[in-house]
């Protein structure tokens, strides 16, 4: 996974995966589908898939 990423006003930052969850978890109450809890499996479930995806490559 990413180690730092480039923000928008060009600074670069260690990543933070605790903020991708705090955004699927926000879009989740939004439409009222699911929890904090749910967002994080979706997160690291997303992760896993990438991972082995790469693995195939």
């Amino acid at each position: 996974m990413f180690e730092k990423i480039r923000k928008r006003d060009g600074r670069i930052v260690k990543f933070d995966p605790e903020r991708i969850t705090n955004a699927i978890s926000k879009a989740g109450a939004a439409t009222g589908e699911f929890d904090r809890d749910i967002a994080k499996k979706v997160y690291y479930l997303q992760r896993t898939a990438r991972k082995n995806q790469r693995n195939y490559i």
